[in-house]
């Protein structure tokens, strides 16, 4: 399960300790941005090597036929 604290708590963290809450929200953000470019990458890549080589596609079907199926 994914847990959020309440954004009342947020706000008052950040107002009392805001120097380390912005570098905190800094370095996640950066770390989400560069989890986002990674995956994109490797996501356009494996497309198109999938779409232009017949024994990738066949290798890789049963894999993400698979992954199709696994929840979110």
């Amino acid at each position: 399960p994914i847990i959020f604290g309440s954004p009342s708590l947020v706000f008052q963290a950040a107002m009392k300790d805001g120097n380390n809450f912005l570098r905190a929200f800094q370095v996640t953000a950066f770390e989400m941005a560069v989890a986002v470019a990674i995956s994109w990458i490797a996501g356009v890549f494996l497309g198109v090597v999938i779409g232009v080589s017949r024994f990738a596609a066949i290798l890789m079907a049963p894999i993400l036929s698979a992954m199709i199926a696994l929840p979110l």
